[in-house]
């Protein structure tokens, strides 16, 4: 496998070789990267502190991890070939253009993000941690298997399907009991098998 990898901060980064299938950048100074090549199947950028923009993701790609890139503001559109997308302590990003139909788990960790675009019905897991800005979420597709939330600025939730399993925790000032408990009487989703369910509570 064809890998590229860069951990010094002041190595420029001009453009990628054609044929690499990874890209791994590490304390990068870069503020923009080149276009990806369409062999790439995974990218992983992490510590590149001045990174503002992605222009594009090939239709290929598989797994998605952006960590510790606090200026990065925006993503473009997560193509389907997508089955792993992971993103933590971007703390100024705000939007993500879109999630195509085929992506199939979603992390995001200490974004800056006030809301998300349609999840797709193919998605199986998605978990939201630390994201204070994100107030609500559309919808659920009835396929999810995993939903889970910590300490996120979420106001509401829409129906929650009947999943493997259901995690919240709220922050402490945020209560949703009443919301909760109507789901859980209609979706009954802590019987299901191995099911969990928490919440926090005043």
């Amino acid at each position: 496998m064809k890998i590229f990898k860069i951990s010094n901060p002041n190595e420029p980064i001009e453009s990628f070789p054609e044929g690499i299938e990874e890209i791994e950048i590490t304390d990068s100074n870069a503020t923009s990267l080149p276009p990806i090549p369409a062999s790439v199947k995974k990218i992983r950028l992490s510590g590149c502190r001045q990174l503002q923009s992605i222009e594009s993701f090939p239709e290929g790609i598989e797994e998605i991890k952006i960590a510790f890139c606090p200026n990065i503001t925006s993503l473009p559109r997560i193509p389907a070939s997508v089955k792993k997308i992971q993103l933590i302590e971007c703390g100024k990003l705000q939007s993500i253009e879109s999630f195509d139909e085929g992506v199939e788990e979603i992390s995001i960790n200490g974004s800056g993000i006030a809301s998300l675009p349609p999840i797709p019905a193919s998605v199986k897991k998605i978990e939201l941690n630390h994201c204070k800005q994100l107030q609500s979420i559309k919808s659920f597709a009835e396929g999810i298997g995993e939903i889970i939330i910590r300490e996120s600025g979420i106001i509401s939730l829409p129906p929650i399907p009947s999943v493997k399993k259901f995690f919240w925790m709220a922050a402490t000032n945020f209560n949703l009991s009443n919301h909760l408990q109507k789901a859980l009487e209609k979706y009954s989703f802590v019987t299901a098998a191995s099911s969990l369910f928490h919440q926090s509570l005043q």
